[in-house]
């Protein structure tokens, strides 16, 4: 009995979701999550003479390594060693389980939502119909390659940031703050991580809607299945958009 409760002490998670601990959990997983960007992305970008963010979008073999070598470090140290090993939380526990048929179909929902989102970012500049035409034109002459480096792009960039968003924060919030303010805190400190990539002000709103669209379907459907199939269709739709 007592080697019972000794492996069950061994094998609970350290800070539980809904706990300050797991709050602190996810920004120390945040911080990690930019090591592996500006760390490991960065000193591989400067070993294969990667020296714009436009070079990395057409994506040449480099960009793949990079993306490559990022994301095993985000998804096998940062969360693997970070948040199972350390925290002692499971994907399972922050949201990764029972993948069903809905989940899909939110998910594509989800990615419909944010694609109108990123076409009233464009359209409030230069009206919907250059906004449209403009984003068309970009996708059509995505390359097979490019293509597939947003696919493997989206996946890099969802399972992390869905883990740590949507399957740490967010329900923590929710018992923290409330329900609906524990979501829209959430989509607010999702926007403002983006601020890594531009300070401007339509994006920060931008970011904005999708964290609160991305949370939504996680709240709806209570996985975040629908939030990262939501998530890598952007990526392998939209693109650099």
């Amino acid at each position: 009995m007592e080697s019972a409760v000794c492996i069950a002490m061994q094998t609970s998670p350290r800070w539980p979701i809904g706990t300050t601990g797991a709050l602190w959990l996810a920004f120390l997983l945040i911080v990690g999550h930019y090591l592996a960007m500006f760390g490991v992305g960065g000193v591989l970008t400067i070993v294969l003479g990667i020296h714009d963010r436009r070079e990395i979008w057409q994506a040449p073999p480099a960009a793949f390594i990079i993306n490559i070598g990022v994301g095993v470090f985000e998804i096998g140290v940062v969360l693997r060693l970070g948040m199972c090993r350390y925290a002692r939380l499971s994907f399972r526990e922050a949201g990764w389980r029972g993948l069903a048929l809905r989940d899909v179909a939110y998910g594509v929902l989800g990615f419909a939502l944010l694609a109108i989102v990123v076409t009233c970012v464009f359209a409030a500049e230069s009206g919907f119909k250059d906004a449209i035409a403009g984003i068309a034109d970009t996708i059509a002459h995505y390359t097979p390659q490019q293509r597939v480096f947003f696919a493997l792009m989206g996946l890099i960039a969802a399972i992390p940031e869905e883990t740590i968003f949507r399957g740490i924060m967010q329900p923590t919030l929710q018992q923290k703050v409330g329900r609906w303010p524990g979501i829209l805190l959430t989509a607010v400190i999702f926007s403002v991580y983006h601020f890594q990539f531009a300070f401007a002000l339509p994006l920060l709103i931008s970011h904005f809607c999708h964290g609160l669209i991305l949370g939504l379907l996680r709240e709806r459907t209570g996985t975040l299945w629908a939030p990262a199939i939501a998530h890598v269709l952007a990526w392998m739709i939209l693109g650099a958009i």
